[in-house]
């Protein structure tokens, strides 16, 4: 019977797919392992960017831009000052330190120059800040440059980079700037990965049904002759891209459990970084995706097979 029922259909295209897979095994193993290395890679990558790009946010919270008032200012110009920081782009986070609470972190992070200060009877000699947060050390400058050309300048004595050494702040801010150039050209990788991908998957996977279906061409031809259905011979061969795309994703899983154990970041590894990473729902989506390529991979290679006429057939 040409069109059975569609649960036979199901289970005759399932076992011809995994005839064909067996039959060119070699090629099936070479198909398979060039897909999950592509998606290992890809994974590899979007990990290193994760990294980098969490590096990024923890030293772009260490490295602020700090305002230090002048005396005279008064409560209604500190918050003019916070409000119009505020709309600044790049910026996530504005506060104010007033003189009282300046002096009473020096008196709890450095006791013994506090204790200077009431040995000399020095009052209370620091001035109110305000401290500004931003996404990523690239906004400092022009947010410097806003500052220096408004009025915004008149009511500030000193802008510095956070309230640590200043070797150590230009140390940050370089590892920030680098971390940023890390990021950039990740996202250009991953980017092409992800075209290599597309393009390069589907025509492996276009390549190896053509050549199952080279090995089947004559089963095929009289399938056609007898009038079968388009979909009786499309079924094996989706069932087959599909179960590709499945062991592809097998492969990346192995791939990435043995090997992302195995690279050591500072006494942690790989594996533990990308704990963060919701790697269940990205395996799906990957699996998803892969399927969908396969899939029209395969639909298209029939296709094209089918085009053909069955006269000019070997």
């Amino acid at each position: 019977m040409i069109n059975p029922h569609p649960a036979t259909l199901l289970k005759r295209a399932l076992h011809l797919s995994l005839s064909n897979l067996y039959r060119n095994k070699f090629l099936s193993i070479a198909t398979i392992f060039v897909i999950g290395i592509i998606l290992f890679i890809f994974n590899i990558i979007l990990a290193v960017n994760f990294i980098a790009e969490n590096s990024l946010q923890s030293l772009s919270e260490k490295v602020d831009l700090t305002l230090y008032l002048k005396e005279e200012t008064s409560t209604s110009q500190v918050q003019k000052i916070i409000d119009e920081l505020r709309l600044l782009d790049g910026v996530t986070n504005v506060t104010h330190t007033s003189k009282e609470n300046a002096l009473a972190k020096i008196k709890t992070t450095y006791p013994k120059i506090y204790e200077s200060f009431e040995k000399y009877d020095l009052g209370n000699p620091l001035p109110a800040s305000i401290s500004i947060q931003t996404k990523s050390p690239e906004y400092h400058e022009e947010i410097e440059n806003f500052i220096k050309g408004s009025q915004l300048s008149l009511i500030i004595t000193n802008i510095s980079q956070t309230d640590q050494p200043n070797q150590e702040s230009i140390i940050i801010s370089s590892v920030a700037k680098n971390l940023k150039k890390v990021t950039d050209f990740s996202h250009q990788i991953i980017f092409w990965i992800i075209i290599i991908f597309i393009i390069g998957g589907t025509l492996i996977i276009f390549n190896s049904v053509q050549l199952t279906i080279f090995s089947r061409r004559k089963e095929i031809n009289i399938m056609r002759l007898v009038g079968a259905n388009v979909s009786f011979i499309h079924l094996p061969f989706i069932i087959e891209a599909i179960l590709y795309a499945i062991l592809a994703i097998i492969t990346n899983i192995i791939l990435l459990t043995i090997i992302s154990n195995q690279i050591d970041i500072d006494g942690t590894t790989l594996a533990t970084f990308s704990k963060n990473l919701n790697l269940f729902v990205l395996t799906i989506f990957e699996l998803v995706i892969t399927m969908i390529l396969a899939v029209c991979a395969s639909i298209l290679s029939v296709h094209n097979y089918l085009k053909r006429p069955i006269a000019t057939e070997e």
